[in-house]
């Protein structure tokens, strides 16, 4: 990730709480000297008693919950878990923050997937069902560009390797 943002000219970090985005962002808010905000809306959703454990573990569990999640998310919350609508509303809810009060700065949000395809799937107006089938990489560098209050999506997961 350092690699991939090594040449771009951010002027504000802003990050997700949780611990492998808070830390690396704040590594790079140092070496790079810009300011840091940490998101508490921009942390992943809670996966309630599903969370840290396998897909195959919670299928020998769960099989038939697992399997109605993923046919419908939005009405089949697991146990426990936040459910999707308010996950949506959240994401949503901080990222239309940050357009209002930087619109003219570029900013690096560093989050997780989830968060990921929550915003583009708003900026895209597609269902987040639909924006389920875009896989996000650890460390991929995905890209919005806003022109008078338009976003474009310039690319999603860019990966530059070391040579």
């Amino acid at each position: 990730m350092r690699i991939a943002v090594k040449d771009n000219y951010y002027q504000r970090i802003i990050s997700s709480p949780l611990k492998r985005c808070a830390e690396f962002s704040q590594q790079l808010s140092k070496s790079l000297n810009i300011p840091l905000q940490i998101e508490n809306n921009f942390r992943e959703i809670h996966f309630g008693d599903w969370e840290a454990k396998s897909v195959e573990a919670i299928w020998e569990e769960q099989q038939n919950l697992l399997s109605a999640f993923w046919d419908d998310p939005l009405n089949n919350t697991p146990p426990n878990a936040e459910k999707l609508i308010d996950f949506q509303s959240r994401v949503n809810t901080a990222f239309n923050k940050i357009r209002n009060e930087y619109d003219e700065e570029r900013i690096l949000v560093v989050t997780h997937g989830g968060v990921i395809r929550q915003i583009i799937a708003t900026i895209l107006s597609v269902p987040f069902e639909s924006i389920q089938q875009i896989n996000i990489d650890y460390a991929g560098l995905s890209r919005l560009n806003c022109y008078a209050e338009n976003f474009s999506l310039a690319f999603i997961n860019q990966r530059i390797e070391k040579n």
